[in-house]
């Protein structure tokens, strides 16, 4: 039985992540790990624990399908679980802000453009930290 095994999982770019995968079985079960179908071992990066997989310094490849694979030897039930891993990326200016001088009355542009994961969503503020976009002219 799974007790502890989200099929979604979320870890942020440069830090250390467990992938969570508590079973619970009686007889115990061997928990074996694969990535996008390849076995994985304890090595620099990656310590198998009895509740999950430790993943040091997270990088964007290991985003992905891993698989859980629980084996009771006793009785040769097998089992897995998928798992998917999404790395977390904090925005990075791509295109930064810049001041604009306009005209009143004339239409100005303001642009930017930032990468992460998940995508960056955009907020627009005035001096004052109030939402840019309620003011009158806005569009």
């Amino acid at each position: 039985t799974w007790s502890d095994a989200p099929t979604a999982q979320y870890a942020s770019l440069g830090g250390d992540y467990q992938l969570r995968c508590k079973v619970e079985a009686n007889p115990p079960a061997n928990i074996d790990w694969l990535k996008e179908s390849v076995i994985i071992s304890t090595g620099d990066r990656y310590v198998i624990e009895t509740d999950g997989l430790l993943i040091k310094q997270i990088a964007r490849p290991d985003g992905g399908t891993y698989t859980c694979r629980a084996r009771v030897p006793q009785t040769g039930e097998l089992e897995e679980r998928n798992i998917v891993l999404e790395v977390q990326e904090p925005p990075s200016w791509v295109l930064k802000p810049s001041d604009v001088q306009g005209v009143e009355t004339e239409k100005a542009e303001l642009k930017c453009q930032a990468l992460g994961t998940p995508p960056p969503r955009y907020t627009w503020v005035d001096r004052e930290g109030n939402d840019a976009t309620e003011k009158e002219g806005w569009i």
